[in-house]
C-alpha cells in the first residue's frame, strides 16, 4: 500500500503543471479530417519547445468551423488563439483580446472577400441594389461582419439577402453553379483558384470585391492569459514556424507568423465598430 502511494506521488510529481490552452480556428482544416487533431498536438508541442513551457503542459483545440471557436474560448477560459479576423472583431472587447502577431496563410497578406456568380447575363452589377439574392457564405453567424464586408452599403444583410450558410468557400461556389444560390461570398484563398475560370469567362464571374482584410491575428485573451505566459508567447511567435516547425505550422494552414503588427487591425476594428 505504501509503495503504491509512493508510486502515485512520483507520477504526479513527474506530470507537468497544466499550462494555458491554445485555439486555432481555420476553415482550411476542413480538408484535414481525422488528421487535424494530431496536427494540432504537434503544433502545441512546437509552441512548447520554442516558448519554454514544460513538455506536455500546453493544451490545444482546433476548429475547422471558426464560428464554433468563440463559444469554446468563453466556456473553457482559453488563453491564446489564432483566429480569423471576423472572430477577432466579435470577441475583441468582451474577451479583452490583445493582438500579439499575425499568422499568414497561403492567401498571404493582401486579402479580401469576393462575390462570385454564374457567368451569364447578370441583373445585379451592384449586389447592394438587389434585395432577395441568395447569398452562400460561411460568414452568416455575424450580420455586423457582413455589413463590414459590404462597407455598410447593406444595412441589414440578414434581411437584404436570403442567407445560405455553408461550411466552406468551395461549397458556396458549388451552390452557385447548381443554381441553389445567386452569389457566393468567398475568401481570398477560395477566390484565387477561380481566377482563370473568371478571366476566361468559363462559368463564373465576380460581382463584388471587399476592402482589404488583414491576416488572422494571434491573440492573448486578457481575461485568462497570465502575464508570464503572454510574454512567453509573444517572444516565441516568430520561432514557431521556422526550421523544423514549418511542417507543424503548414498542417494548421499557417505559412509563417510575425510578431507585433497590432496596428494592422485598427482599420477593420474601426469599420466593424461603426457598423454595429
Amino acid at each position: 500500500m505504501i509503495a503504491a502511494l509512493f508510486f502515485l506521488a512520483a507520477a504526479a510529481a513527474a506530470r507537468p503543471e497544466a499550462g494555458p490552452e491554445i485555439v486555432v480556428a481555420n476553415e482550411v482544416l476542413l480538408a484535414g479530417g481525422n488528421k487535424v487533431e494530431p496536427a494540432m498536438q504537434d503544433f502545441v508541442r512546437r509552441v512548447e519547445a520554442v516558448g519554454g513551457w514544460p513538455a506536455g503542459s500546453l493544451r490545444g483545440k482546433a476548429f475547422a468551423r471558426p464560428a464554433d471557436a468563440l463559444e469554446y474560448i468563453r466556456k473553457n477560459k482559453v488563453a491564446f488563439a489564432f483566429l480569423p479576423v471576423h472572430q477577432f472583431v466579435q470577441g475583441r472587447v468582451p474577451l479583452k483580446m490583445e493582438v500579439l502577431g499575425r499568422a499568414v496563410g497561403l492567401d498571404g497578406i493582401q486579402r479580401g472577400y469576393w462575390g462570385v456568380a454564374r457567368n451569364e447575363q447578370r441583373p445585379y452589377e451592384h449586389v447592394e441594389e438587389y434585395r432577395g439574392l441568395k447569398l452562400a457564405t460561411t460568414e452568416v453567424d455575424d450580420p455586423v461582419w457582413l455589413r463590414t464586408l459590404f462597407e455598410g452599403n447593406i444595412k441589414a444583410p440578414e434581411r437584404h439577402f436570403q442567407l445560405m450558410p455553408v461550411s466552406s468557400g468551395a461549397e458556396a461556389v458549388a451552390a452557385v453553379l447548381a443554381r441553389k444560390a445567386d452569389v457566393a461570398l468567398v475568401s481570398q484563398l477560395d477566390f484565387d483558384p477561380l481566377k482563370p475560370r473568371i478571366e476566361r469567362k468559363v462559368d463564373l464571374a465576380w460581382v463584388y470585391a471587399s476592402g482589404q482584410i488583414p491576416p488572422p491575428p494571434v491573440v492573448a485573451i486578457g481575461k485568462w492569459a497570465r502575464p508570464a505566459d503572454r510574454q512567453k508567447m509573444a517572444a516565441a511567435l516568430e520561432k514557431i514556424c521556422k526550421k523544423e516547425g514549418a511542417d507543424a505550422c503548414g498542417r494548421m494552414g499557417i505559412m509563417y507568423i510575425q510578431a507585433g503588427h497590432a496596428p494592422d487591425y485598427d482599420t477593420i476594428i474601426r469599420k466593424y465598430e461603426s457598423y454595429r
